[in-house]
């Protein structure tokens, strides 16, 4: 399923497997089409998270998506503080 949701102003495209992140989701869905950047869950990326066969897969997911939403935002911090170095030189 793909939707996308805003957060700090940022639009993100999401494309899970299960509904879950989507009930999760469902106070910051927007409609529009333009997004910031997005977001694919796989089966691999759920297994990545995988430690124990007492969550499920739905769980794991949304785990998983955390992480890549984490990770780039992080890369988008660190373009925006290089942009800024840049500027003050």
């Amino acid at each position: 399923m793909t939707f996308t949701i805003q957060l700090a102003n940022r639009n993100i495209r999401i494309h899970s497997l299960y509904k879950n992140i989507y009930r999760m989701c469902k106070d910051y869905l927007v409609e529009e089409e333009a997004f910031d950047f997005e977001i694919f869950s796989s089966e691999e990326d759920i297994e990545k998270e995988r430690d124990s066969e007492h969550y499920s897969s739905e769980y794991l997911e949304t785990l998983s998506i955390y992480r890549k939403n984490s990770a780039a935002n992080v890369r988008l911090f660190n373009a925006f503080d290089a942009w800024l170095g840049n500027r003050n030189r």
